[in-house]
């Protein structure tokens, strides 16, 4: 009987412990998946939801900023002498040269005209009335040897590397040479019409002319990158600019000394 009694006292015991045991609260947090590619990084459980990101590219990028390995870029045409690397002719260079040939044709039509004057014309009487006193006692022959070089040539072969060194410095002179570079002159460098250049428009300053100095920069800058880069395309600009702007060039009623302007106009042509 005794024994009956313990064993049963046992049974409660043990019955009371486990129910007190399972009305204690727990003192873990509730596990949150954070997925990642399709996983739990804290239990490893796969996401039923997760679909894999294709790339999508576009001009060699994906939304999500991948690049594509096999993305070529297209080809741009760099053109030298109106050749690109690819072949292609540059268009542009094809239209100057009929620029080119045409303003040759024009100028030999006129080039019969030279031939009209004589010494009975009043601008050459003038010129010999200047010039008639004139000896080798006034001005004689240098004592020096003149250089090989052409008189007026302010770049030859051996200064070119360092011209082209200081145009691909990046400095504010090699920009600005750029950009005059890349300019197009109005009318193909034909000047307008002369006007006033009075500071008073309402008043004449018998100051008329049309030269323009910013034409002449342009000009400039097309030869020197005809040298520089060895690009026919820059030679031909330059001298078809060249062409226009003296057939066009209008100073005779310049007020100031237009012997300085026809000198910095004839020397660039040179």
């Amino acid at each position: 009987m005794k024994r009956i009694s313990r064993l049963l006292l046992m049974l409660i015991c043990t019955t009371l412990l486990t129910s007190a045991a399972a009305c204690t609260p727990s003192t873990s947090e509730p596990h949150y998946h954070k997925y990642v590619d399709g996983k739990c990084e804290g239990c490893g459980k796969a996401d039923i939801n997760y679909k894999p990101h294709e790339h999508s590219y576009v001009n060699g990028k994906c939304s999500c900023g991948a690049t594509d390995p096999n993305y070529k870029p297209p080809h741009e045409h760099s053109y030298v002498s109106g050749k690109c690397s690819c072949g292609e002719s540059d268009p542009a260079y094809e239209s100057l040269l009929a620029k080119v040939e045409s303003q040759r044709n024009e100028l030999k039509t006129h080039k019969g005209k030279i031939s009209k004057y004589s010494s009975s014309d009043a601008e050459i009487l003038l010129f010999q009335r200047y010039t008639a006193n004139i000896g080798s006692s006034v001005w004689g022959a240098p004592t020096t040897t003149p250089s090989l070089d052409h008189p007026r040539l302010l770049i030859n072969s051996s200064m070119l590397p360092e011209v082209r060194k200081s145009l691909a410095a990046g400095d504010k002179q090699a920009i600005a040479f750029a950009e005059l570079l890349a300019s197009t002159l109005p009318n193909d460098g034909i000047l307008g019409a002369a006007y006033d250049h009075g500071t008073n428009p309402t008043v004449s300053t018998n100051n008329v002319h049309n030269l323009d100095y910013e034409y002449l920069e342009i000009i400039q800058a097309k030869a020197l990158g005809y040298l520089a880069y060895s690009d026919s395309y820059y030679g031909y600009q330059a001298i078809y600019y060249m062409k226009n702007f003296l057939k066009s060039l209008d100073i005779v009623k310049m007020a100031s000394d237009q012997c300085r302007d026809y000198g910095y106009v004839m020397f660039t042509a040179a």
